[in-house]
């Protein structure tokens, strides 16, 4: 039996459903659950929005900056193909392992 109020997509994850949003303005935020008159509620939500509308020059200069830096790199990784390198490892495997043709080597006299 469902719980009133919850949504089959919460219950069943593999029933995805998204709410319809519906077009908000650029710097507006809508809130789809709860109470949008709820001050102490929507209180880190407003923040964050005053924080982007205050510094909004310093976000989209640093995300052209990070554009062009993305743009740069992936033509310089284009131009600079890694190079093939010759590597061999050793595997040296220590004495008792069961890579060993003898894994219990006779012990030596006088050995512990």
């Amino acid at each position: 039996m469902q719980s009133p109020g919850v949504d089959k997509a919460i219950r069943h994850p593999g029933t995805k459903s998204t709410p319809a949003n519906p077009d908000i303005p650029d710097g507006k935020i809508h809130i789809t659950q709860g109470n949008p008159n709820d001050v102490k509620a929507t209180l880190p939500v407003r923040l964050i929005q005053e924080i982007i509308a205050s510094e909004k020059e310093h976000l989209l200069a640093y995300q052209a900056a990070r554009l062009k830096y993305q743009q740069e790199s992936a033509a310089w990784a284009a131009a600079h193909p890694p190079e093939a390198q010759d590597v061999t490892y050793i595997f040296r495997p220590h004495r008792g392992s069961r890579y060993l043709a003898n894994p219990q080597p006779e012990s030596k006299e006088g050995a512990r």
